[in-house]
């Protein structure tokens, strides 16, 4: 893994002489990038969410906007934030080899507030390539935090449905937890976090089969979390 994402940075940034200089993160915020070299072949797309991010809403329709453009590398929103991704799983690889290839250097310069960490790369896709994208509807793209809330998410007014909500860190969920002014003011947006995250997992999936309508049978969620020695053995836990 780290001689794949060294050899992707290094041609465009030769002053990099450890692996650690190019992750912002842990490796394991890579790891999305490799799944396609653990999950069976058999899956089409694999949707990646950080474990900052809680789903508000039922999937069926994102799988829905997903199968209108299937055969497109990845979807993501147009705010470019891979903590929330779908994946063709048998095309992760073209993902890598569009990133080597692309100006990584002026790309970097152009999205100055990112690191040589995996969200570059997929942003480098994005540039190069956007028909390969496929840009998700805003309710996809819902990140909770001071910095970015003011300058482009009027929540409730504009975007009142609301798929996920992507705590982005912890500072940010405990300015949830803590009732800030705007969570108190659009309660119909937001308020919804906490019956969300309490909900056991058996009545979610309940209410998500309920949205169904007569004859449809939707996906089947496969979900995964940190891989253990039983799930790269081939044993995956069905949860929905």
């Amino acid at each position: 893994m780290k001689t794949i994402i060294m050899d992707t940075w290094k041609p465009s940034f030769p002053e990099i002489e450890a692996f650690w200089e190019v992750s912002m993160h842990t490796v394991g915020a890579y790891f999305r990038l490799f799944l396609h070299r653990f999950l069976p072949s058999t899956i089409g797309h694999v949707l990646y969410i950080d474990t900052d991010l809680t789903i508000l809403a039922n999937l069926e329709a994102l799988w829905q906007t997903v199968e209108a453009s299937r055969d497109v590398l990845f979807h993501w929103g147009r705010r470019s934030c891979s903590c929330f991704v779908v994946m063709k799983l048998s095309r992760i690889e073209e993902i890598w080899s569009f990133a080597r290839k692309a100006p990584l250097v002026d790309i970097k310069k152009e999205f100055d507030d990112h690191a040589l960490d995996d969200q570059l790369l997929f942003i480098s896709v994005n540039v190069t390539h956007p028909d390969e994208v496929n840009i998700l509807p805003d309710g996809y793209d819902m990140t909770l935090s001071h910095r970015w809330q003011g300058e482009h998410f009027p929540y409730h007014q504009v975007y009142p449905e609301t798929f996920m909500l992507h705590h982005n860190g912890n500072p940010d969920d405990n300015a949830y937890w803590n009732r800030t002014e705007w969570i108190s003011t659009h309660r119909d947006s937001w308020g919804l976090m906490e019956y969300y995250i309490n909900l056991p997992w058996p009545w979610a999936r309940f209410f998500a089969k309920s949205e169904l309508l007569h004859g449809e049978s939707g996906h089947l969620i496969n979900i995964v979390s940190y891989p253990n020695s039983e799930w790269l053995g081939g044993n995956q836990t069905k949860m929905g």
